[in-house]
This record gives structure tokens, C-alpha cells and sequence, in this order.
């Protein structure tokens, strides 16, 4: 009813001589952008209310379920304790698929405030799968020991990659990525020789190597480009993944193996250097500088005990990241100022 009143309004407007046939379309145009202006604001208004209520109503749920545990748990029978925590997981995971989306979230990567809500969503009810798989296999089924672990994450580990492939946000490749990392550790702690426990046992280095595989491919893909984006946090957290790997092997190669899980750890901040180097990329380099404070002194410790020597390799290994970050750093910036120079020339004159 507006848009007519204003349209006849313009018409009266044209046919007395007050504005031409241009300026009329003009108007429209503009009343037309101001409408669609208003409308994406409102828009956002009410995503960011949308996802505030939801944020709220999580919260409210949890503390919910905390008060449920914290006075009446330990009165609920096993089945109703299983019961609560998977409804928990049904209700976080329907609640997010509750949530309207403007587009298809299969495949989508980035979004707005109901697609950040239904991430964060089912994040949550990954953890509740969890939670549920953990309770029922250890209270309700009693699984052994040896393979809790392994049956926990696996499970959780199908639920994120789920989640995943629905909706291909950051939350949801980073559960799925470290999920497949837990698994592959505990699936190979559960595989492997087990030890006898007591003041003499010695820790395996087969979940770490299990580890630093797994966290490998990631890795790889994540720097071909190989995995939906963020590219940078595949690469980040395979990195990590593999320091991790590296320093669980590292535990155990004091006692067997001939110290690979020490070569190996070295090897992977060695590796991750060169990636950094040759790639001309940060990333690979903070990971590495992380992992070198977590490695390095183990290492340092086993093999050179303290002293002149441990002082001497700790000089050398800075020296090489500030040498790595000014050569990283000095590559780039000819690439960027080349890049401005193209953008900032004439185009060719035929």
C-alpha cells in the first residue's frame, strides 16, 4: 500500500511538471536501496537476537542439567542416567537443525548468526555424545578397560564428522579433526602391548606414532588445500597434531625403540621448518616455535643432561626461528610489493 501511494505520488508529481521522467526513476531507485538498506539491518538485528536467545537458552539448559546432576544424580537409576544424557545430545543436535537457515548448510562454509548458532549447537551435542557413549559403555555395559577409550572417541568421532558433513564450519572440522586424533591414539593404545602395571611400567610409543600418522594426513591436506576452509586451521591443528604425536612417542623412547620417539619429535620441528620455509607460510612456523618449547628441553634433557651443552643447542635452535621468521618474512614482502606494483600500473594501450 506504501509503494503505490508513493508511485502515484510520483506520477501527480511527473504530470504537473515538478519532476521529470528521469528524476522519478531516480526516487524510485533510491527509495527502493533506502527499503533494502532498512531490511538488511533489521536483518541482522534480529540474527544476532536470534542467536543471543539461543546462547541463552543453552546456558540455561546447562545449568539445568547441572543442578539435575548435582542433587539428584546419584538417586537416578543407570537407565535414567543414560536416558538424560543422550536426550541431552538428541535435543542440542534437533535444536540445531531447528534453526532456520537462509541457504543450504551442506557444503557452506562462513555464514551468519543462525549458522554460527547451529554450530555451536552441535558442538555441544558432540560433547553429549560423548558424555553418553562414555557413561553407558563404562556404567550401563561395563566395557573394558583397554578399549573404553577407543569405543568413546570412535563414536563421538562419527557424530562430528556427521555434524561435518552437514554443516562445514570451523567448529565442526576442528572436533572432527581432533577426534580423529584421540581415536587413532587410543585405538592403537588398545591394539598394542599392554603393560603390566606397577612402580616398573613404561609407556607405549605406539599411540603417539598412531598420533603423528593420522595428524600427518591432516596436515598434508590442509596445505593442498585438500580439506574445506579455513585452510589455516587444518594446517595449525595437524601441526599441532604431530607435536603432539611426536612428544607422546617421546615418552616412551626412553625405555625401547632405540630412542625413535626422540628422532621422530625432532624430525617433526625440522619438518615443519622446511614446510615453513619453502612455503613462505607463518603458520607452520608458530607451530613449530610452539612445539620446540614442549620438545626441545625433553630432548635436551635426555641426551645432554644440563649444563654448557643444553645452553648451547637452546642458542642454536632460536637463532634458527629468528633466522627462519626474518627469511619468511623478507620473501614475502617482495611478493606483496610486486602484487601493489601490478595493481597500481596503467593498463596496456593497444
Amino acid at each position: 500500500m506504501v509503494e503505490s501511494h508513493v508511485d502515484a505520488a510520483l506520477r501527480l508529481w511527473q504530470d504537473d511538471g515538478l519532476l521529470s521522467a528521469e528524476q522519478a526513476a531516480e526516487l524510485r531507485e533510491d527509495l527502493v536501496a533506502h527499503d533494502a538498506t532498512v531490511e538488511q539491518r533489521r536483518g541482522h538485528l534480529a540474527g544476532w537476537l536470534v542467536e543471543g536467545l539461543g546462547y541463552l537458552g543453552g546456558a540455561l539448559v546447562a545449568v539445568a542439567v547441572g543442578l539435575v546432576v548435582g542433587n539428584y544424580w546419584g538417586e537416578l537409576a543407570d537407565g535414567w542416567r543414560a536416558a538424560l544424557l543422550v536426550a541431552l545430545c538428541v535435543g542440542l543436535g534437533a535444536a540445531g537443525f531447528a534453526v532456520p537457515q537462509h541457504a543450504p548448510a551442506r557444503g557452506a562454509s562462513g555464514g551468519g548468526a543462525a549458522v554460527r548458532l547451529r554450530s555451536v549447537l552441535w558442538l555441544a551435542s558432540t560433547g553429549a555424545a560423548a558424555a553418553s557413549a562414555a557413561f553407558i559403555l563404562g556404567e550401563v555395559i561395563d566395557v573394558s578397560d583397554r578399549w573404553i577409550a577407543a569405543e568413546v572417541s570412535g563414536l563421538a568421532l562419527l557424530v562430528a564428522a556427521a555434524y561435518w558433513w552437514l554443516l562445514r564450519q570451523p567448529l565442526q572440522l576442528a572436533a572432527t579433526l581432533v577426534l580423529s586424533l584421540i581415536t587413532a591414539g587410543a585405538l592403537a593404545g588398545a591394539i598394542g602391548p599392554q603393560q603390566v602395571p606397577g612402580p616398573e611400567e613404561v609407556p607405549s610409543t605406539l599411540p603417539g606414532l598412531a598420533v603423528w600418522v593420522v595428524a600427518l594426513v591432516w596436515f598434508v591436506l590442509g596445505l593442498y588445500g585438500r580439506v574445506p576452509p579455513p585452510r589455516e586451521l587444518v594446517v595449525a591443528l595437524g601441526g599441532a597434531g604431530l607435536v603432539f604425536g611426536g612428544m607422546i612417542a617421546l615418552t616412551g623412547s626412553q625405555y625401547a625403540w632405540g630412542h625413535l620417539g626422540a628422532w621422530l619429535a625432532v624430525a617433526t620441528l625440522i619438518g615443519l621448518l622446511a614446510v615453513a620455509l619453502l612455503r613462505r607460510d607463518f603458520v607452520p612456523l608458530i607451530v613449530m616455535a610452539l612445539g620446540t618449547l614442549l620438545i626441545v628441553p625433553q630432548v635436551i634433557s635426555m641426551y645432554f643432561g644440563g649444563g654448557l651443552g643444553a645452553a648451547l643447542v637452546l642458542v642454536a635452535v632460536g637463532a634458527a626461528l629468528i633466522g627462519a621468521a626474518v627469511m619468511i618474512a623478507r620473501r614475502r614482502r617482495p611478493r606483496a610489493a610486486a602484487a601493489t606494483t601490478r595493481r597500481a600500473l596503467p593498463p596496456p594501450q593497444p
